[in-house]
């Protein structure tokens, strides 16, 4: 599973919009930025990841694991969005 840095090991990463709506400013801004860098980094194109790092619904690890299987960064976000 992957981890938030500043967030407990133990926290539920399956996030939903309201759950995330909570989320004091700076928070949603560390979740938002680590989401980016997350899918940046498993090979999402920069536009790619922004539109997935807006939809905190979808998970992460889904996402990072359709990349990892050789999906391209399009067709990754059609399935997942």
């Amino acid at each position: 599973m992957l981890q938030v840095p500043g967030l407990p090991a133990d926290s539920d990463l399956a996030m939903t919009t309201a759950p995330f709506s909570r989320l004091d400013t700076e928070e949603a801004t560390q979740i938002l930025r680590w989401r980016l860098r997350t899918l940046a980094a498993a090979g999402y194109e920069l536009d790619d990841a922004a539109v997935l790092t807006s939809h905190v619904q979808i998970e992460l690890q889904a996402a990072v694991e359709l990349i990892e299987r050789g999906c391209p960064s399009g067709t990754a976000v059609r399935i997942l969005i």
